[in-house]
């Protein structure tokens, strides 16, 4: 599905949040990984929203 990498980019004193996303597909899909249109980012989205607002 996807991987969701956070932290903080330092650079002359400023600080700066950021956020990746990676698309990966599943094994069987080896072919195109990560191919399967901009629901999968939604989901992934959603997902890690829905952690970050329940562990607040």
């Amino acid at each position: 599905m996807g991987k969701v990498y956070s932290g903080l980019y330092k650079c002359a004193g400023h600080v700066v949040p950021y956020l990746v996303i990676v698309k990966v597909g599943k094994p069987t899909e080896r072919s195109r990984p990560g191919n399967r249109g901009k629901r999968d980012l939604q989901m992934v989205m959603m997902h890690f929203l829905n952690k970050v607002r329940l562990c607040m």
